[in-house]
């Protein structure tokens, strides 16, 4: 997938010529988000008159909050930090009610990993 991204990315908001813009939308078919397990993106790009300086944004979905972010690796990141929370939620959501779960999340360092949260969930429903 980020192959693609990257692709877009390059051809689209490289030389100051796009606004890009990559919205997240809910899924047509009527499934919800957490039986589909990722989210879902679509990617707008429109020409604008050349200028010195690409312009990235997304869109949330629900909540149509935008957030211009500087660069395109930037946008690529969000888009992974999205997916990476709907796969989360898809692995909590499958998980019997009632069962104890604790979860770690750890913080990338310079020296070394270190642990920045302890999620415990008692009842996930």
């Amino acid at each position: 997938l980020f192959r693609s991204v990257n692709v877009l990315l390059d051809n689209f908001g490289r030389d100051g010529n796009w606004f890009v813009r990559v919205h997240r939308v809910e899924i047509a078919s009527g499934r919800s988000e957490e039986e589909h397990g990722m989210p879902v993106f679509a990617f707008v790009m429109t020409k604008v008159k050349k200028m010195s300086f690409s312009i990235f944004e997304t869109c949330s979905g629900n909540d149509e909050s935008i957030k211009r972010v500087d660069t395109a690796n930037a946008l690529v990141e969000s888009i992974k930090e999205t997916q990476r929370f709907g796969m989360i939620r898809r692995e909590l959501n499958s998980l019997n009610p009632g069962r104890e779960v604790m979860m770690s999340l750890w913080e990338q360092g310079k020296e070394k990993d270190s642990l920045r949260y302890s999620l415990h969930i008692v009842d996930n429903r």
